[in-house]
């Protein structure tokens, strides 16, 4: 969901340290508007209002991009969020574009390991492979959501969603059986951790019928 991806994407300081200083500043009260345009837009992600969502993201990541740049904690937050509101619009490119930089900063600046590089990391699978590109969407699963799994934890949120992109690839090797047990697996630990009504939870009640049909047709 976008509130998971936000949670995910929030970047340690040591992110905030590498930016140089830039030459635009904020009009008046502008650095506070675009700070409430981000928190309201978490929460219609969380609504399931994707466009509401992407409405107010695209000018906040523009602003933010042109006055703290484009690698700013701040710019690569509202990119985190703005690219699963595309994503769940059917922007699957536009998502993309945003998701690419993200990981690559999170992960010079952060390292392959830390949660917000781990999160970029799935998000991006996830889209790579909505846009029919299994290479791209298989190579950040190589070692089998090993990664998240030592670093966070088998619970955690970007563990989760890299059993998810894991799932829809083994799904498209033929591997239908091993794409349901871990889709099955990945839902009964939403369940535990989020609870049945939480909007992860439900997203990933219908995904194993969703993901195996695509992979036959």
């Amino acid at each position: 969901t976008g509130l998971i991806a936000a949670l995910l994407l929030v970047p340690s300081a040591s992110l905030a340290a590498e930016e140089p200083p830039v030459a635009a500043t904020f009009a008046p009260g502008e650095a506070k508007t675009l700070e409430a345009m981000h928190d309201q837009a978490i929460s219609l992600n969380t609504q399931g209002d994707s466009a509401g969502a992407r409405d107010l993201l695209e000018p906040v990541v523009e602003t933010r991009t042109r006055v703290l740049g484009p690698e700013h904690p701040d710019t690569l937050a509202a990119m985190g969020l703005l690219a699963p509101a595309r994503r769940h619009l059917g922007d699957f490119a536009g998502a993309r574009d945003l998701e690419e930089p993200v990981l690559e900063a999170y992960t010079r600046a952060l390292g392959s390991d830390d949660p917000a590089t781990l999160g970029a990391m799935s998000d991006l699978a996830r889209t790579l492979w909505a846009l029919g590109d299994l290479a791209g969407a298989r190579h950040p699963d190589e070692q089998d959501h090993a990664t998240p799994t030592r670093a966070l934890g088998p619970e955690h949120l970007a563990t989760l969603r890299s059993m998810d992109n894991r799932a829809r690839t083994l799904a498209y090797q033929g591997d239908l059986d091993g794409a349901r047990e871990r889709l099955e697996q990945c839902l009964e630990t939403r369940t535990r951790v989020l609870g049945p009504e939480h909007p992860g939870t439900i997203w990933t009640k219908d995904l194993p019928d969703a993901v195996l049909a695509a992979a036959v047709e």
